[in-house]
């Protein structure tokens, strides 16, 4: 941009897939190049573009700039081109001088307008190698979860293997596997509470308490940004643990005509800032939903397993009682 328009310092602005937030993501002027910038800007020219979709060459621009504000720079012009995917404007390209004697000459709008065009399409080409990157990492997640827990007929084993790998893949703090007594109503926990994978204790809470609670009597997902915000959250455990909830997102483990229980995730991990931390993504709950019917399955096989164990040794132990009687009578 700087090469073909002989301007002092170039930016470009990018929506965001998240938030919908403008953001400032690159800048290079003539004291160096910086991008990762990630950093929001209240910059009206490049919204008025955004908005709009047609260019905007100013000069001595009044309001401040994501350039100029960068730069701690006025401007003595500047050139905003939106850049667009279809028929909607994704992001902005700009060019600004600080220097009164120099100008963008007449041309440089239509040389930024075929540079914005090939942005786009450049652009869009990666979007679409990362969706197509993260999908087949999410079919590898739900793979893996899946021949981890339908190998195994032991639950304990079954409910450790899935809540570490839902907590590693979906980069959560912790995460839990949630099944439903229906003999007492109840919901029982199990929780992922420190970094080095340990399960905690169990916890109880009562069917239809708590976002778990709801998704389990539904039988509806939940994915929720900010739990503060939502009147389904319970923070009994919270209280109990000293753990925080910010952000969750929850789906039932369902079989045909039932509700068995739920797999939570619980303070998605930003790897940007990991202390502030994020939002589940519609990517994360199809995961989680994918991995949710293996799981189901295999936690039905495990208790069919252990009800069909119990019953031979119940069996084995009457044939036992009814031996040892008979012997007992022909002693006698």
């Amino acid at each position: 941009a700087l090469y073909l328009t002989g301007a002092d310092a170039s930016v470009i602005f990018l929506i965001q897939p998240d938030g919908g937030e403008l953001r400032l993501e690159a800048i290079r002027h003539t004291r160096g190049y910086a991008d990762g910038l990630d950093g929001r800007v209240g910059d009206g020219h490049a919204l008025d573009v955004l908005r709009s979709g047609i260019p905007l060459r100013l000069s001595g621009p009044k309001r401040q700039s994501g350039v100029t504000g960068y730069l701690g720079e006025r401007a003595h012009s500047l050139l905003y081109i939106p850049i667009r995917s279809g028929e909607e404007a994704t992001g902005v390209l700009g060019v600004a001088s600080v220097r009164e004697d120099r100008t963008l000459p007449v041309e440089a709008e239509s040389r930024l307008t075929a540079l914005a065009d090939y942005a786009a399409i450049a652009l869009s080409n990666s979007h679409l190698y990362e969706e197509t990157e993260q999908r087949a990492a999410q079919l590898a997640a739900v793979n893996r979860i899946a021949r981890t827990v339908i190998s195994s007929l032991d639950l304990e084993k079954i409910i450790g293997s899935v809540v570490r790998e839902v907590r590693h893949t979906l980069r959560a703090e912790t995460a839990a596997l949630v099944l439903l007594d229906e003999e007492k109503q109840e919901l029982a926990f199990d929780l992922v509470l420190g970094d080095d994978g340990r399960i905690g204790e169990s916890y109880r809470m009562a069917v239809g308490q708590g976002v778990v609670g709801w998704v389990v009597e539904h039988g509806l997902p939940a994915r929720i940004a900010d739990v503060t915000t939502d009147p389904r959250f319970y923070d009994g455990i919270d209280r109990v643990t000293g753990f925080r909830t910010r952000s969750l997102l929850c789906v039932p483990l369902a079989l045909p005509g039932r509700i068995i229980g739920a797999i939570e995730a619980v303070n998605k991990i930003e790897c940007a800032a990991p202390r502030e931390g994020g939002a589940f993504t519609p990517q994360d709950e199809e995961l989680l939903q994918g991995a949710a019917a293996f799981v189901a399955l295999a936690v039905e096989n495990a208790r069919l397993h252990a009800s069909q164990r119990e019953t031979v040794a119940s069996e084995t132990l009457h044939e036992a009682v009814v031996t040892l009687s008979h012997l007992s009578l022909i002693h006698i």
